[in-house]
Order: structure tokens, then C-alpha cells, then sequence
């Protein structure tokens, strides 16, 4: 069945492969502003400590390749990178069949996912774009597998990618909540139980771990999170707002800091550069330390509700208009004027998921039932998106890549909804 369905895909393969190997041949390896982080973390991580930065799995990758192909680690990277995607193609085109059950709007969504100059440039930048991208891909299908048939492969399949999923990029940690509402909903629907138990034992196990990484990160640098990313970016969105009040600072030396960077920029009409504004707050964290940092920065008594909600309200502004399906590649290069010209911007998917709702809503009422596996994609679709614009102060339309394969997959259920008034998928009941 598997085979069968790839061959449908020959064309889409021979333009992938041949999309790939002129991005290897023109661009190589591109040096991301996150990949420095990446190669210093396996540092810390081969010497058995935590890094304040990155969750172990995408450093223990750059780790391997760099013991294995020695100075040409980076190159190799990013061709295992490029191979990666070749294989999650036929993977994410089975996925959308078997969510879809049209063929014909799957293998378009499948052209989009494979060719559109988006998702396969970032093969080239040695950051976590990819893997997060492809890692959900996988995930989704085992999740699907694992429905079908809960064998201890699948399982074990399942429990890897998610956590391979959520260590790569640890902002994805709200999956665990959201698979684990979608199988206790598929546990109250099914009458054989045992596939719903055996996975949201899975999923007690990934909540187990992350935990326990949290609690270690918890004793070594003094903040309940699994990386020091959170406390950049609140820094960073306090900073951008003026908001960050010197006179509430207790520790004298961070008071000093934020006061001369404060100096700096006031009076001036120039926004803050993002770039500097992130050296600024990664200074100021790896000096002061992780936990003054996230415990000054809470005690500012400008950040009323009144505040928060405008900020909110501005970032979901800026947001809207930042572009889906995004690419470093595009701010260098001709593709730009490919994804100029057809290029969607992120408010597409707010009105996409409006539309999303409201049809779901009228099948659940018009059949009284919940698609347990629709409904699932809907909460990973809504929670990134909203993750996203409150957690995080630019580059939305990067940071959403991980969910990408959920949004086609949604449009493509959507056109499916609009064609045949329904949805035709027993699968998901």
C-alpha cells in the first residue's frame, strides 16, 4: 500500500530531487543566525550539561555529524537535511489520503508541500526548520498508524517522533496536552480502548520526560522551563514596548545595564534592530544570570493588562501581514519574486481556520459526533498559531513552520468539506 501510493508521486519525486540538488548546488550550507547556538550547545551537551539555549536533539545532530564527517559536519548536515525531506514527501501524501480520502487534492497539497520554494530552502540553514517541519509530518502519520493498527511498533514509533518533536523545538510541548485530549476523546468514542490507552501511555511517557528535562533545567540555571529562549523573547517584547522599568530592579548591576541600554535608544525615532535587541537580551542573560533576569523582568509595573492586551492586539497585527510558507532564502535571492507574487500572508490562516469552525461545527451538529483526529488537527492548528503571536516577538511566519503540514492539510480537508458537504472520512469518527 505504501509503494503503491508513491509511485503515484514520480513526477513530484523527480522535481523535488532535482529542486534539491540545484539549492545544494547554488547555495550550500547557510550560516543562520541560531546555527552558532546550535554548534556551541553540542559543546555543552558532549561534556554531559545542559545548554542554556537548546534542547538536546538538533545539537546531538550537528554532534554526530561532526564525528562522523569530521570538518565537513555542516555540508553533511544539510544534505542529510535535503534527504530527509526527499523521504517525508511520500509520508506526508499517504498522511493527507488517508485524512482527506480525495487523491486528487492530496497530491496537490503533496506539489505544494514539495515544490513550492519554501519549505525545501531551508534544508539549507543548519537550524531546526526542517527537522520540525518533517518531524510532524512523521508524527501525524504515525498517529494515524497507531489508530489503525496499535501494535508495540507503532507505539514506539509514535512515542519517538514526539519526542524527538518536542526536544527539537520545546515551544512544541503543547502537544502533549492536545494528543492527549484527542485520544481521551477517541478513548470515550472507540469500543476497543486498548489503541487509546496504549497511546496516551505513550504520552504520560513524553510528559514524564519533559518534566524531568524541565526539573534538570530547573536546577541548573533556577527557572522552570526547558531553555532560556522564553525569558529572551519576554526581554526582547518588554524592550521593543519601552516597558521594562529601571526603578522596580533590585540587583544594582542589571539596573545599571538597563539604564544604559534604555539611554541609548531613548529620544531616537529608529526602531530597535531585532538582531541587536537579541544580542542585548543574550548578553544580559549569560551575564546576570537565566533566573535575576526572568524575576526582574516580572516585577515591572508597567505590565498592566491594559498593556499586555495592546501589545497582544499590535503583535497579531504585525503578524497577520508576515508571510506563510516563509523562507530565509527569499530575502537573498529570485525566489522572492515567486513568493511575492503568490506568496499568502498569516492572516489567510486566520480566516482559513474561521471557515475550519464553523464547518466542523455544523458536521458535529448535523451527525452528533466529533471527528477525534480533525478535531485534534484543528487544536494543534489553533494552539500553534496562538503560541506563536503571544510568545514570540518577530519572524511569526518562521516560527510557525512546524505546523505547516497541519495548515495544508486543513485546506485540503476544507476543500474536500466545501466539495462534498461533509466529511468523507471514516476514518475519523
Amino acid at each position: 500500500m505504501f509503494l503503491q501510493k508513491k509511485r503515484e508521486l514520480k513526477i513530484i519525486y523527480l522535481l523535488s530531487l532535482i529542486f534539491c540538488i540545484c539549492l545544494y548546488t547554488r547555495y550550500g550550507r547557510q550560516w543562520g543566525y541560531d546555527t552558532i547556538s546550535y554548534i556551541r550547545a553540542w559543546d555543552n551537551i558532549s561534556n554531559l550539561q545542559l545548554d542554556l539555549w537548546r534542547t538536546p536533539i538538533y545539537p546531538i545532530f550537528i554532534g554526530i555529524t561532526k564525528i562522523v564527517f569530521g570538518a565537513h559536519y555542516l555540508i553533511a548536515g544539510v544534505i542529510i537535511q535535503h534527504i530527509v525531506f526527499i523521504i517525508s514527501i511520500g509520508y506526508f501524501y499517504i498522511l493527507s489520503c488517508n485524512t482527506i480520502k480525495n487523491n486528487r487534492i492530496s497530491w496537490w497539497l503533496t506539489a505544494i508541500y514539495a515544490l513550492y520554494p519554501c519549505i525545501p530552502t531551508w534544508n539549507c540553514f543548519i537550524q531546526t526548520e526542517a527537522f520540525a517541519i518533517y518531524s510532524m509530518v512523521f508524527l501525524l502519520y504515525f498517529t494515524i498508524e497507531v489508530y489503525k493498527e496499535s501494535n508495540m511498533k507503532n507505539s514506539l514509533l509514535f512515542l519517538f517522533w514526539l519526542l524527538f518533536h518536542i526536544f527539537l523545538r520545546p515551544s512544541q510541548v503543547f502537544l502533549l496536552p492536545v494528543f492527549g485530549v484527542g485520544f481521551t476523546l477517541l478513548y470515550i468514542k472507540s469500543r476497543n480502548k486498548t489503541n487509546a490507552i496504549r497511546t496516551l501511555t505513550c504520552i504520560s511517557i513524553a510528559c514524564i520526560s519533559m518534566l524531568f528535562y524541565i526539573y534538570s533545567f530547573y536546577n541548573s540555571f533556577g527557572v522552570f522551563t526547558p531553555c532560556g529562549i522564553g525569558v529572551l523573547n519576554k526581554y526582547c517584547m518588554l524592550r521593543k514596548d519601552s516597558v521594562i522599568n529601571e526603578v522596580t530592579i533590585q540587583n544594582s548591576s542589571f539596573r545599571k545595564y538597563i539604564i544604559e541600554k534604555n539611554d541609548l535608544y531613548k529620544g531616537t525615532q529608529t526602531p530597535i534592530d531585532s538582531v541587536d535587541l537579541y544580542k542585548e537580551a543574550e548578553y544580559g542573560i549569560e551575564t546576570f544570570g537565566l533566573r535575576l533576569v526572568s524575576e526582574e523582568l516580572s516585577h515591572s509595573p508597567d505590565r498592566t493588562i491594559g498593556y499586555s492586551l495592546n501589545s497582544l492586539i499590535l503583535r497579531i497585527q504585525k503578524a497577520s501581514n508576515d508571510s506563510f510558507l516563509y523562507t530565509y532564502l527569499q530575502k537573498w535571492t529570485k525566489l522572492s519574486i515567486i513568493t511575492d507574487v503568490i506568496g499568502v500572508r498569516l492572516n489567510a490562516i486566520f480566516w482559513v481556520l474561521f471557515i475550519f469552525i464553523l464547518l466542523l461545527l455544523r458536521y458535529i451538529w448535523r451527525y452528533k459526533c466529533i471527528p477525534w483526529f480533525t478535531f485534534t488537527l484543528l487544536l494543534i492548528a489553533g494552539s500553534q498559531l496562538i503560541i506563536t503571536i503571544v510568545a514570540c516577538q518577530d519572524e511569526w511566519g518562521r516560527l510557525i513552520m512546524p505546523a505547516i503540514s497541519v495548515y495544508l492539510i486543513i485546506i485540503g480537508l476544507l476543500c474536500s468539506m466545501l466539495q462534498f458537504k461533509t466529511i468523507e472520512c471514516p476514518l475519523l469518527e
